[in-house]
């Protein structure tokens, strides 16, 4: 009578315990996983857009500086420009005054020189001044915006060619003297011609 006794008892456990692990996981439950929102940080979601809007100005105020650099750096450009591209009547007034004192520096060299050499020297240097005296003239006129700049830009060129003439007869003399002071101005009358075509471009231009 045992047999049937033990196995009323093995089925009576068998239907217990799993009724009794149930009403454990009902009195028991899992704790609730902590939802994403709630540890996300509040105070880092309300100031997001504040920062968003902060990042946006100061990339619109860096955009503008360098916008403001670019046309500052334009307005330098056009300034050098201006200054580059001198006005001819200006340019050939620079030029004639640097002429004017080499002039100058060669009479007072040349006062050192004999006989033919020296005459031709003076020479050259008198029809240069000459020259340069008509190239202020056409000069001043263009500056001014006077009618007759042309023309007179016109006859300072002719006086410039008859003193280049002269300058280069000037020049001969000098190199086949057997004077050392004589050959020591070579260099600064071929100077003073180059000098010359220089201002030639200038007085064209008027």
């Amino acid at each position: 009578m045992r047999k049937p006794q033990n196995a009323a008892i093995a089925l009576a456990v068998a239907i217990v315990l799993p009724l009794a692990a149930c009403g454990a996981d009902d009195d028991n439950p899992a704790q609730a996983q902590p939802s994403q929102t709630a540890t996300e940080n509040p105070s880092e979601d309300a100031t997001a857009p504040e920062d968003d809007a902060a990042d946006e100005n100061a990339a619109d105020e860096a955009g503008s500086d360098t916008d403001a650099d670019a046309e500052n750096d334009a307005d330098s450009d056009d300034a050098g420009s201006k200054d580059d591209a001198q006005d001819p009547a200006a340019s050939a007034l620079d030029k004639i005054a640097d002429l004017r004192s080499d002039v100058k520096d060669l009479r007072r060299d040349a006062k050192h020189l004999r006989g033919k050499v020296k005459g031709q020297t003076f020479e050259a240097l008198g029809k240069t001044e000459g020259a340069l005296g008509q190239s202020i003239g056409a000069a001043k006129a263009a500056e001014h915006g006077k009618s007759h700049a042309s023309k007179k830009a016109d006859e300072a060129l002719e006086a410039i060619d008859r003193a280049e003439k002269q300058l280069q007869r000037a020049e001969q003399g000098l190199d086949d003297s057997s004077n050392s002071d004589a050959n020591a101005l070579v260099k600064p009358i071929q100077e003073l011609q180059q000098g010359l075509d220089a201002l030639r471009d200038d007085l064209s231009a008027l």
